[in-house]
């Protein structure tokens, strides 16, 4: 046992200073973690500072290049435009102008029909294209259309002077009004043939029904609304669709020519825009290892970007992702979007609103760590069948992967992590060399300390055994030396406490022999009184009913009076006839009208007295019914309404004489159970109510319903009386508690319904009251008991 004592010793020793010197290094470590970490952090606070600010800059200046491109397409078409528009304000001063154009060789325009179209040949500077539909049923060209294709002529000047002072034009062209949409374009091309390829419908169909049904009445309906607007706040930009006959991506502007009065809509200067420069631009973007740029519209749909950005995002590519036409020729959309992406973090991407501000997104794609930097570049006008004109604005984005922007910021954490765990394996080392040491120390310390224990423990077992006379010597003068000392004085002690400890127990079992006793009398005794106390309160019950079976037959006399009063008082009026009959008869003197008014007496009589007979025998059989229920435990069918209209007719007289009226509320409802108790509950109630409630108060009102609810009765009794106190409401169902003793009151009344409604009945019953505002009981029972 000192052994293992011994062992104990040491082990919680070098655990200990094991544990002290394993939180001694975890404070080295933790305080070379956190001084590693705040580096760390510091480091990439610092990193993070720089790139937003070279990415932000990198992208401002890369939105600035391909806003600035397309601004140069606007203002150049607005030129145009403007030039068109001026040449429309003004046709008046310009005729001479125009009928010179139209007779030079050079701007004439050299028409001719082939069957189904109007075309000029290759040596005109622009070609001019007239469909079918604008021309006249001898195939000649319509008036109003001739006259705009001289109107326009002057675009033989203008269109090539735009087109070869912008680039990435791929044609620039006029088309007329809605109904009269002959096509100028440039450069030259055999445009008839083209469009026939593209849609062989196009000499039958106007070309904005074919291409843009409804931009044209949009067109004049937004002109109507907006007067004030400057001419070139009405163009639009749409796209960008691949352009099938070339496969490049494009946009296309429309700017709209108006009348003078600005009302009327005359055609539009149209440019369409191949953008692949600045799809090149993004797909070659590579600032940094695995990184990329995108642009999107608004709705996400992304039309630049390159391979490695296509496979990373999960999007699909530029053919997949292309609606072709029937023959894979004219305008193609594009449809790919970021919410068909197959990674959920890009599904569900939601894109800047804030045109000037630069946005940074931690993104993860497919367990990879992203930066995402984007911005929204100018917004600018566009339209749609479905939304009509609304203003669209692209973003433009980088997705820079962490572990290319922190690659700097990783060496230095794989350095301070080498360094950490190198310092944590010498300290470990130290650790191990100081335990054994420690250990050996403490073994050969504790060994010389343990000897005197085991004078202690063989001391102790052999108190445990009863032996007072060992003594326990220990001749050291220190804590041991007075332990031993000590332990001999407590062995002397607990010696003479056993003696003194035998002499109370013999003296306590004496007193436990006489205090059983005792306790079995007086439980006897108690057990008599509770036997007492249980056949009077029985007695008392039935002693409460036999009280009710009095009230009942006091409700029979009442209520059969009336009839059999009524019943003697006809029958004594028919006697009286009788002898008068019988006195005529025996003089002679008997009339025949007489005889037939006492017939006719006799029968009203008769009706009257056995009206009110048959009337005294229902109340006899309904005042035996309850009398009987009401004496007996008898479990019955019976109909609530009918049993509780009965108990009411019996207490019919003491109703009368306080005039309380009694309302009953409930449908016919067949019980299975016992209609006496029924009875008692009603009864106790009204009498309670007449006695407590109606003491000092006449007219009084009682309701009574009841309805069926999940297979339980619930009945609410109400009345008007003098209510109940607070203080006292929680002890109304208490035998013999009353506040009427001697007066009326028993105390047993609430307390048998209660009985009744909880034990019997299996149900619950509660009381509401407040002084002044009468009293109201919910008993709730089960349907069937």
């Amino acid at each position: 046992m000192t052994k293992s004592f011994k062992n104990k010793i040491i082990f919680i020793s070098i655990t200990l200073l094991f544990l002290a010197l394993i939180i001694e290094l975890f404070i080295s470590f933790y305080g070379i973690k956190k001084l590693a970490d705040n580096s760390e952090k510091e480091l990439k606070i610092g990193m993070q500072n720089i790139y937003k600010e070279y990415y932000t800059n990198y992208l401002n200046s890369a939105s600035n290049l391909i806003e600035s491109k397309i601004k140069n397409i606007f203002e150049n078409q607005a030129i145009a435009g403007s030039i068109l528009q001026e040449y429309f304000d003004n046709n008046e001063d310009f005729k001479e102008i125009t009928k010179t154009m139209i007779k030079n060789d050079y701007s004439k325009d050299k028409l001719k029909f082939n069957g189904r179209w109007y075309q000029n040949d290759s040596t005109q500077n622009t070609v001019v294209l007239v469909q079918r539909y604008c021309l006249n049923k001898d195939n000649s060209i319509r008036d109003d259309v001739l006259q705009q294709i001289h109107d326009t002529s002057i675009l033989n000047l203008v269109l090539p002077a735009i087109y070869n002072n912008s680039s990435n034009l791929l044609w620039i062209y006029f088309s007329g009004r809605k109904n009269g949409s002959f096509m100028r374009i440039y450069p030259w091309n055999d445009v008839g043939n083209a469009m026939d390829k593209v849609y062989p419908a196009h000499t039958d169909v106007p070309n904005w029904e074919a291409f843009n049904p409804g931009l044209v009445e949009q067109f004049e309906e937004k002109r109507k609304n907006n007067s004030n607007l400057p001419l070139k706040d009405f163009s639009i930009i749409k796209g960008p669709t691949q352009d099938g006959g070339t496969g490049k991506i494009i946009m296309t502007l429309n700017y709209p020519i108006w009348d003078k009065a600005r009302k009327k809509f005359e055609g539009s200067l149209s440019v369409d825009v191949t953008i692949q420069q600045i799809i090149d631009y993004i797909k070659e973007f590579k600032v940094v290892k695995n990184g990329f740029g995108f642009i999107s519209q608004s709705n996400g749909n992304v039309f630049a970007i390159n391979d490695m950005g296509i496979k990373t995002l999960g999007l699909k590519g530029e053919k997949e992702s292309t609606i072709y036409g029937k023959k894979g020729v004219g305008y193609n959309p594009m449809k790919r979007y970021f919410k068909d992406s197959k990674y959920e973090s890009i599904k569900n991407l939601s894109l800047t609103s804030s045109s000037a501000k630069t946005v940074f997104k931690n993104i993860v794609i497919n367990n990879k760590k992203y930066i995402l930097v984007m911005k929204n570049l100018n917004s600018f006008n566009t339209w749609n069948k479905n939304k009509g004109f609304y203003k669209e604005s692209w973003t433009l984005g980088f997705f820079l992967p962490e572990e290319s922007l922190y690659q700097t910021l990783v060496n230095s954490q794989n350095t301070i992590n080498s360094s950490t765990q190198n310092i944590l394996k010498y300290q470990t080392t130290i650790i191990v060399i100081l335990v054994f040491i420690i250990g050996i120390i403490l073994y050969y310390v504790l060994s010389k300390s343990t000897k005197n224990l085991e004078y202690l423990v063989d001391a102790t077992q052999s108190i445990s055994k009863g032996n007072y006379d060992f003594k326990l010597d220990i001749k050291s003068k220190d804590e041991f030396g007075k332990l031993g000392s000590s332990f001999n004085k407590m062995k002397d002690e607990i010696k003479e406490s056993f003696k003194k400890i035998e002499t109370q127990n013999a003296e306590l079992k004496k007193l436990n022999d006489e205090l059983e006793f005792k306790v079995l009398e007086r439980t006897k005794s108690l057990n008599n009184l509770l036997e007492k106390y249980q056949k009077t309160q029985k007695q008392l019950v039935e002693t409460e009913k036999m009280a009710s079976l009095g009230k009942i037959v006091a409700g029979v006399a009442h209520e059969i009076n009336t009839p059999l009063g009524i019943s003697v008082t006809t029958v004594s009026h028919l006697k009286d006839k009788t002898k008068s009959l019988e006195k005529d008869f025996l003089n002679n003197e008997l009339k025949k009208s007489t005889f037939e008014n006492y017939i006719k007496d006799t029968l009203e009589i008769s009706d009257i007295t056995m009206f009110n007979l048959r009337r005294a025998s229902e109340l006899i059989q309904k005042f035996k019914k309850v009398s009987v229920e009401t004496s007996n435990d008898i479990k019955t069918n019976f109909n609530l309404k009918d049993y509780i209209n009965n108990t009411i007719l019996i207490l019919n007289k003491k109703l009368k004489q306080k005039n309380i009226e009694v309302l009953i509320k409930g449908k016919n409802i067949e019980l299975k159970g016992y209609p006496g108790d029924w009875y008692q509950i009603i009864n106790n109630l009204i009498m309670n109510s007449i006695i407590h409630g109606f003491e000092n108060k006449k007219n009084g009102k009682i309701s009574i319903s009841f309805e069926e609810i999940e297979n339980n009765i619930e009945l609410i009794y109400i009345d008007n009386g003098s209510g109940i106190e607070k203080e006292i409401i929680d002890k109304i169902f208490e035998p013999f508690f009353t506040t009427k003793m001697g007066k009326g009151g028993s105390g047993l009344g609430l307390n048998l319904i209660y009985n009744l409604v909880t034990q019997k009945m299996k149900g619950s019953i509660k009381c509401e009251s407040e002084i002044g505002k009468g009293v109201k009981f919910i008993i709730n029972i089960p349907k069937n008991i």
